[in-house]
């Protein structure tokens, strides 16, 4: 099995990762116990211990085998232990228990583990469902106000500890010089924090923390911490624990109200601690991913470490996740597959079997110091230093982001001190759905055009262009994009009446619009009827049968009447199609009566009579089919043409595709071919009837002859061509005006 050295390699990176990986993270596993533990007091703390180091390891090694990552680390989290310790303390606070603190315990302790069993089947089933990538997408100022809040209750419940006394008010009687002060208690716990630091510091390949507690220990042992009555973790049972007896649980949830309330904040906090378990493990994952090379799978990231916590709970285990630290760790000593979780928990199991002697003289100071530490560093203030930065730098639009984000932490941490996790986790995440809201409402219209700046790529003769530079800003052209929803809808609404108070025609561009909810569409169908009154036409463009949300808005609003003839395939379609009308009401219908002739297209006005009589039998009348090609792309260019009825589009092949884009759309009275008869150059775009078409053509013998034979007609001709340019570049210039106003 280990006949090849890659094979051999493996299996001592894997041996070694998993191993210093235990090492360095004893620490993290035997306060999470103590943590657990905490409301039951130091009588329990062995036995706390001895939940975090089991913990860890049926966590690691069942997360190892059934988890998302290959090279993942799990174990117990101090996180959730503070949850276990705060459902432990709840529990303890019924009244509903035995008064005889034995018995009472007992209870509590199953109860607090049957909260782990359940968040442990909760996270099975958000893998069986597939969740993974959603859960992954909680939003961090609930993330960081939770760690926050956990850290704060870590010192709260720590600095008494540390320095040697029940409570906090025993501490200010420290101060003030009431009651006598144990030195040796906090010294023990500063020798420790302060050893970590500069191992730390000094060589950051060594278990710090791990050697920190055995110098704080050795320091309080050195002078006579034992002796002053200061407590030790105590004697850890060798061996492996009883499994918990869950089967008393019909008994002790009677059907009584008070126990029928434990029943509720067991569920609520069974949630609370399977959702962030949860989270820990994928934004590990996701660590670990980056350190590793490898990619995880999240769904079954939430598989495996739900049935790990399933099952630590039933043989007495403090819940865990996956931890970055101990999987970077492991990688970097080696560890190249999933049997470096397994050594990881086999490591611990040794621990359990060979150390427990030798943990229980660990004193409850040195582990306090540890913990106090470890809560300051888990406190994350990158928020209120990127505020802080902003008001430096004048950055307004980042600190719009950041103040509702440093907003909804420090709400998160203050609910989670005041009222519990499971009110802070939800409040937190209605606080981030509604800056979310608030957010999307900000950004839900991208741009505002006016159409005598904005115009259609039709091409239309000088005095309809005249009209439109005139009358255009009586359409108005807005843009929305992102999620119009509920929480927007109203206000691109109020954005659309606001533009249609001097606008005869609103156009609302869809193209950046991802999706859109039934409030949405119900708000927009009153927005249209209400300017129906006005007599103010709505359209919307990029809407139609091939786009993704024409199912949604035809399957929630199959009878609003704005899909019928309103809704465009593009925002040109459309901007062309209000233009026509706006045209039809200046008394210059659009519509062609018959063909133009030559006298009524612009290019050859100026020419007297005479001159025009001359000039007519050089142009010859031609005709196409709808669908016909007119202008080729690549041909030669010896033709321009005068249209005179019917439309043809300007279509330009995109290379190494099959596909074509419209530049243009040409309607009578306008010239095209011109440059290309003009420079000789081959045709750089396609020319196709949209309908039965006619034009007069100037081919270039003609245009040559012209040349020759009557100079003073081709130069009349080529000073219209040059007006007709001129113009057309003055309607681009606007336009590109009017896109660099908005963007």
């Amino acid at each position: 099995m280990i006949g090849n050295g890659t094979s051999e390699k493996n299996f001592l990176g894997n041996l070694i990762g998993g191993i210093n990986s235990a090492v360095l993270t004893i620490p993290t596993s035997i306060v999470s116990g103590l943590l657990a533990f905490a409301p039951l007091g130091p009588e329990y703390a062995s036995m706390g211990v001895q939940a975090g180091l089991y913990g860890t390891m049926v966590i690691s090694i069942i997360a190892a085998i059934f988890g998302g990552s290959s090279v993942q680390i799990s174990g117990a989290r101090s996180a959730l232990a503070v949850i276990m310790g705060a459902v432990l303390g709840g529990i303890l606070a019924s009244s509903n228990l035995p008064e005889d603190p034995k018995a009472k315990a007992d209870i509590a302790i199953i109860l607090m583990f049957f909260c782990v069993f359940i968040a442990g089947f909760i996270q099975v089933g958000f893998g069986l469902m597939r969740l993974g990538r959603l859960i992954k997408y909680m939003p961090r100022p609930v993330i960081t106000g939770l760690m926050n809040g956990f850290a704060f209750v870590i010192l709260i419940k720590q600095l008494p500890v540390l320095f040697g006394v029940d409570d906090f008010p025993e501490i200010l009687q420290l101060v003030i010089g009431a009651q006598p002060i144990y030195w040796i208690a906090p010294l023990s716990g500063i020798a420790a924090v302060a050893a970590t630091m500069a191992i730390k510091r000094l060589r950051k390949g060594l278990p710090s923390g791990l050697l920190g507690i055995i110098i704080g220990s050795l320091v309080f042992h050195y002078f006579g911490g034992n002796e002053a009555g200061l407590s030790l973790v105590g004697a850890i049972p060798a061996g492996i624990p009883a499994p918990i007896d869950f089967s008393r649980l019909p008994e002790l949830l009677s059907s009584s109200s008070g126990n029928a309330l434990i029943i509720v904040d067991l569920l609520s906090s069974a949630l609370a601690l399977a959702f962030l378990g949860c989270v820990l493990s994928l934004l590990s994952a996701v660590a670990v991913d980056t350190a590793s090379e490898t990619r995880h799978d999240s769904n079954r990231e939430l598989f495996g470490i739900g049935l790990a916590n399933a099952a630590t709970a039933m043989l007495g285990g403090v819940a865990g996740s996956g931890a970055p630290a101990r999987g970077i760790a492991s990688v970097r000593s080696g560890s190249t597959n999933r049997m470096g979780g397994v050594w990881h928990g086999i490591a611990f199991l040794v621990i359990l079997a060979g150390l427990g002697g030798v943990i229980g003289q660990i004193p409850l100071v040195v582990l306090a110091g540890v913990l106090v530490y470890e809560s300051i560093g888990m406190i994350n203030t990158s928020d209120i230093r990127q505020v802080r930065d902003t008001f430096k730098d004048g950055n307004f639009a980042l600190r719009e982001q950041v103040i509702p984000s440093l907003i909804t932490s420090l709400l998160v941490t203050v609910v989670t001190l005041t009222a519990g996790f499971v009110a802070a986790a939800g409040i937190g995440l209605v606080g981030a759905s509604l800056m979310f809201a608030m957010r999307m409402e900000k950004v839900v219209v991208r741009g505002t055009y006016s159409g005598d700046k904005l115009r259609s790529k039709t091409s239309r003769p000088q005095e309809e262009i005249a009209i439109l530079e005139r009358e255009g800003h009586r359409i108005a052209v807005l843009e929305a994009q992102g999620a119009v929803f509920f929480g927007s809808a109203d206000k691109l609404a109020r954005q659309i009446v606001e533009s249609a108070q001097d606008a005869d025609y609103v156009i609302l561009g869809m193209r950046g619009v991802t999706e859109i909810d039934d409030t949405a569409i119900k708000i927009l169908r009153q927005t249209d009827a209400s300017l129906a009154k006005e007599g103010t036409v709505l359209q919307i463009s990029y809407l139609h049968p091939e786009s993704p949300l024409w199912g949604i808005v035809v399957g929630l609003a199959s009878d609003w009447d704005i899909l019928d003839g309103r809704t465009f395939v593009d925002g040109d379609t459309a901007l062309s199609w209000a233009e026509d009308r706006l045209l039809e009401t200046a008394d210059l219908s659009t519509e062609t009566e018959g063909e133009l002739g030559l006298k009524d297209i612009d290019l050859l006005r100026g020419l007297g009579p005479e001159a025009f009589e001359s000039a007519e039998k050089w142009f010859k009348r031609q005709t196409f089919a709808k669908d016909d090609t007119v202008i080729l792309q690549g041909a030669p260019s010896d033709e321009m043409f005068l249209l005179a009825g019917g439309t043809v589009s300007i279509m330009l092949d995109i290379p190494g595709t099959t596909r074509q884009v419209r530049l243009a759309h040409l309607r009578p009275g306008v010239m095209f071919g011109e440059m290309g008869l003009i420079t000789g150059e081959a045709r750089s775009t396609h020319v196709v009837a949209n309908e039965e078409v006619v034009v007069y053509v100037l081919d270039r013998p003609s245009y040559e002859e012209l040349s020759q034979n009557a100079p003073e007609i081709l130069a009349t001709l080529l000073a219209n061509i040059s007006i007709e340019l001129a113009a057309r570049l003055r309607v681009t210039s606007a336009q590109v005006s009017e896109l660099e106003r908005n963007s």
